[in-house]
C-alpha cells in the first residue's frame, strides 16, 4: 500500500525544520568544491553531483536530509514511528 501524503505528515509530525532554517538554507543551493567551505555537516559527508570533471555541491540541501534522515532514526529508536 503507498502511503498518502496525510499519512506520512501524521506519522512524523514531530519531526520540524523551524522555517527560517528552512528558507536560509534553501539559498545559495550549490557550489563548486572551491567554495565549498565545510565539507561534513553532523558527521556526514556533504554529497556532489554531476559529472566527475566539474561537480557541484549542494551543502544546505544535504544538511536538511541529513536532519530528517537522523530525526527518523531516532524517532524510529524511540519506538515512535
Amino acid at each position: 500500500m503507498i502511503p498518502t501524503v496525510v499519512s506520512v505528515i501524521s506519522m512524523y509530525e514531530n519531526i520540524i525544520i523551524p522555517q527560517m532554517e528552512w528558507e536560509n538554507r534553501l539559498k545559495n543551493a550549490w557550489c563548486t568544491k572551491e567554495e565549498l567551505k565545510v565539507k561534513r555537516y553532523k558527521g556526514n559527508n556533504i554529497a556532489l553531483y554531476g559529472p566527475k570533471e566539474s561537480p557541484l555541491y549542494y551543502y544546505n540541501l544535504s544538511s536538511i536530509a541529513i536532519d530528517y534522515v537522523k530525526s527518523f532514526k531516532k524517532e524510529k529508536d524511540l519506538g515512535q514511528n
